[in-house]
């Protein structure tokens, strides 16, 4: 259990919310419904998407990464 707040499905920042549908299902709320296919408990992206240019950093990574 992270010690800092989590963003949950209430974010009005539409990208962040894309990557939550991604990664714990459409329209899934990763705070009251934690859990990935993967079997972790997805706290670290809702950590990170306490501040959305880092969040959107981290995901660009990834793609890049991925690409």
């Amino acid at each position: 259990m992270p010690r800092l707040a989590q963003v949950g499905r209430e974010t009005p920042e539409q990208d962040i919310q894309q990557v939550f549908d991604a990664v714990f299902g459409e329209g899934v709320d990763p705070i009251t419904q934690p859990g990935t296919a993967t079997g972790t408990p997805g706290n670290w992206w809702t950590v990170f998407a306490l501040v959305p240019a880092c969040f959107r950093h981290a995901v660009a990574g990834f793609q890049f990464y991925r690409g």
